[in-house]
């Protein structure tokens, strides 16, 4: 059995405020070794220790490295954190209540919000998972389709109907709860959705 691990955990504190927790920085802690460190200080210094210029440059150029790599995958964590904070802020419905209160979000608002480029955040959710309140874990990915929310109505509304109902039927009761899809897109989720049309029904 494949299990989902989750990248983000979104839970309520003692206060039942929503907090989002970044599962990474729990699961390693990477540094870099104190040895290679006092060695390139000290090549750094002078040749005292007896440090070829060769091995001053190895060290230099290889701690230099990991210490970029290092405050890459600190800064990795960070915007992860605000973009998990900022879709608490936004999505607090949803993540309470469930992917009926989803509100239209993208991923160029997120990024305006939290001041990066939207690419930083179309790479830092890539393949990313979120598990909410409820324990259920969801891609990333499920807080920028807007579609989810009118799937979820459209099933009820089936599954609810006293006889079948047609596409515009459906158009229109989607709208009064404040859905406006086009009959072409009600089909389109239809059909996703494996919902058979009104005369097979």
């Amino acid at each position: 059995t494949a299990y989902l691990t989750p990248d983000v955990i979104i839970r309520e504190d003692e206060n039942g405020t929503l907090v989002a927790e970044v599962v990474e920085s729990q699961r390693y802690y990477l540094r870099l070794n104190p040895l290679y460190q006092e060695l390139a200080r000290k090549a750094a210094r002078s040749n005292e220790a007896g440090v070829s210029p060769e091995e001053k440059e190895h060290l230099t150029q290889y701690v230099s490295r990991a210490q970029l790599f290092l405050t890459n995958l600190r800064q990795r964590r960070e915007t992860i954190r605000r973009i998990a904070t900022y879709l608490i802020e936004r999505q607090e419905k949803f993540l309470r209540y469930g992917v009926r209160y989803l509100e239209p979000l993208t991923r160029a608002e997120v990024a305006a919000a939290i001041g990066v480029h939207e690419s930083t955040v179309s790479r830092a959710t890539a393949n990313k998972h979120v598990q909410l309140p409820s324990h259920e874990v969801i891609p990333f990915s499920h807080f920028f389709t807007a579609s989810l929310s009118v799937k979820d109505v459209l099933m009820e509304l089936v599954a609810k109907e006293s006889r079948p109902l047609t596409d515009q039927e459906l158009v229109e009761m989607l709208r009064e709860r404040g859905f406006d899809v086009a009959r072409r897109t009600v089909a389109k989720y239809r059909n996703q959705l494996k919902i058979l049309p009104s005369t097979l029904r």
